[in-house]
C-alpha cells in the first residue's frame, strides 16, 4: 500500500510523519507547560517571561488540538481524541467541548459565511 505523500518534490513527508512529528510537539508543550510548574519567576522581567511562554505554549496546545479535531493526528477517531486531550491539558479546556465547539463554528460557517463584524 503507498502512503499518500504531504510536499510533493523530492523530499516527501508521508502522512506517517507528519503523525508523528505533530505528537513529538503535544508531547513536548505538555512536558514544557508542566515543566514551568517547577520554576518560579524572580523579578518583572523574568514575569513577563513566564506569561509569555506560558501564553505561547497555550497556543500551540490549542492548534495542536485544533488539528485532531479535524483528524489529523492519528487515522482514528479515538486516537485524535486522546492526543487532543493531551495538547488542552496547559489550557485546563476538556477537548469534548473543543471539539464540539468548534465543529459548530464549521457548520455556521457553511450556513451563514463569516463576517468580521
Amino acid at each position: 500500500m503507498m502512503e499518500r505523500s504531504i510536499i510533493s518534490g523530492d523530499k516527501r513527508w508521508k502522512k506517517q510523519h507528519i503523525y508523528w512529528l505533530s505528537r513529538v510537539l503535544v508531547l513536548l508543550v505538555l512536558a514544557l507547560a508542566l515543566g514551568t510548574f517547577f520554576w518560579t519567576p524572580e523579578g518583572s522581567l523574568q514575569w513577563g517571561a513566564d506569561i509569555v511562554f506560558r501564553t505561547w505554549l497555550m497556543f500551540l496546545g490549542t492548534v495542536m488540538a485544533h488539528e485532531c479535531t479535524h483528524g489529523l493526528l492519528s487515522e482514528s477517531k479515538r486516537g485524535n481524541a486522546i492526543w487532543g486531550r493531551l495538547a488542552l491539558i496547559p489550557v485546563t479546556v476538556p477537548y469534548v467541548n473543543f471539539r464540539k465547539t468548534h465543529l459548530m463554528h464549521h457548520f455556521q460557517v457553511i450556513l451563514r459565511p463569516h463576517s468580521d463584524t
